[in-house]
C-alpha cells in the first residue's frame, strides 16, 4: 500500500509482464534470438529489451514479486504477448501459488480465423484468462476486416476484456485509429483497454499540445462511453531522452485526464522493460508526486479503483 493524503490505499499495477523462457516473435512470425543480459536479435538488429541484470532474459514471477514488495505494489494484472512469447502455462501455473495476480489477458492471434474461437475457449477455460491481448503489428492483420467480425462477436458475447496495442512503429499495421473507430462503432460496448495510452504517435516529438493524433483516441470515448480504459504505460518511451520528472508526460497526461476524466484512466508500470528508463518508484511518483492536476481522490481511482472498475472485482 501507499499513502495518498494521508490515508493508506492499495497500488496495483495493472500491465505487468512475466515469463520464464524467453520465446519472442515480432511481426507476424519472425522469431526474436534471445542473447541474454537484457538483449535480443531481431532482424539481425541488435536491440535491448529489458535491463542487462536478467540474465538470461527470464523475468520470472518473483522477481516481479520483489519490486512489488519493495515499491507498495499490492497486485498486479499480468498481459501476455508475442514480444515474450506463448506464456499461458507459466502464468496459468503462478496464479495457483499467489493471489497478487488479479487476472490475466492471454495472447491471441486474430490471423487463425479457423480457430480464433477455440483457442479465446482455451485462453479462459484452461489457462484462466479474463480476456486476450493483441498486439497490431506483431500480429499483423487489419481490425475491421469482416474476416474478424466472428472473433470480435465472441469477444463481445463472452464478455471478455480485450487489451488492443495499435502499435509504436511506422508499419502499415499502426496506428490504424480510423478502422478502430469503425470497429468502435460497429461494437460500441465491447470492453477494451488501450494500452500506453493508445500510443498515438507519442513518440513522435513533433506532436506537441493539445497532441492531435492523441485527440483522436480520447474522441473514441464519445463512441464506447462505459467499457473502454486507457492505460498509462510505458510513458517514458515517448521521449527515451527524456529525464525523470517527463514534463512533456506531465501535459500529456493532463490533456487525457481534461479531455475523458479520472474515471477512465489506469496506472501501469510495463515492468520490466520500463525499468531500462525509470525506477518502479519514479513511475509511481509520477502519478503521486508529479502530476499536481491530480486530486488525492483522481490519484486513487487512477492507481487502483479503475482497473478494480475495469476487472468488475468492485
Amino acid at each position: 500500500m501507499i499513502d495518498i493524503g494521508g490515508k493508506k490505499v492499495a497500488l496495483i499495477d495493472a500491465h505487468v509482464h512475466i515469463w520464464d523462457v524467453y520465446k519472442g516473435m515480432r511481426y507476424g512470425d519472425i522469431p526474436v534470438k534471445n542473447l541474454g543480459y537484457g538483449k535480443v536479435e531481431l532482424n539481425g538488429e541488435i536491440e535491448k529489451l529489458i535491463p542487462s541484470a536478467f540474465a538470461d532474459n527470464s523475468v520470472p514471477w518473483e522477481a516481479l514479486e520483489g519490486y512489488m514488495d519493495d515499491n507498495g505494489v499490492d497486485k498486479a494484472v499480468v498481459l501476455q504477448n508475442p514480444c515474450y512469447g506463448d506464456q499461458k502455462e507459466y502464468v496459468a501455473d503462478v496464479m495457483k501459488k499467489t493471489d497478487r495476480i488479479l487476472a490475466t489477458l492471454g495472447k491471441l492471434d486474430p490471423r487463425k480465423t479457423d480457430c480464433v474461437a477455440a483457442n479465446i475457449d482455451s485462453l479462459v477455460n484452461e489457462y484462466g484468462c479474463s480476456g486476450v491481448k493483441i498486439e497490431v503489428p506483431d500480429v499483423p492483420f487489419w481490425i475491421d476486416d469482416p474476416e474478424h467480425d466472428g472473433m470480435w462477436r465472441k469477444i463481445v458475447e463472452d464478455d471478455l476484456l480485450v487489451f488492443l496495442d495499435l502499435g509504436f512503429g511506422r508499419t502499415k499495421y499502426d496506428w490504424n485509429i480510423e478502422r478502430l473507430e469503425k470497429l468502435l462503432h460497429k461494437y460500441p460496448d465491447i470492453r477494451m483497454r488501450l494500452p500506453h495510452l493508445g500510443i498515438s504517435q507519442l513518440w513522435d516529438k513533433s506532436q506537441k499540445y493539445p497532441y492531435p493524433e492523441l485527440q483522436k483516441t480520447l474522441a473514441l470515448f464519445k463512441i464506447n462511453k462505459n467499457n473502454l480504459f486507457v492505460d498509462m504505460t510505458a510513458m517514458p518511451f515517448f521521449d527515451e531522452d527524456g529525464e525523470y520528472p517527463d514534463m512533456r508526460n506531465v501535459e500529456i497526461l493532463k490533456t487525457v485526464y481534461e479531455t475523458i476524466g479520472p474515471d477512465k484512466i489506469i496506472w501501469g508500470s510495463d515492468f520490466p522493460s520500463v525499468l531500462k528508463l525509470r525506477t518502479l518508484r519514479q513511475v509511481i511518483r509520477f502519478v503521486t508526486i508529479q502530476c499536481t492536476f491530480l486530486s488525492d481522490e483522481d490519484k486513487i481511482k487512477i492507481l487502483s479503483g479503475n482497473v478494480l472498475r475495469e476487472l468488475r472485482l468492485v
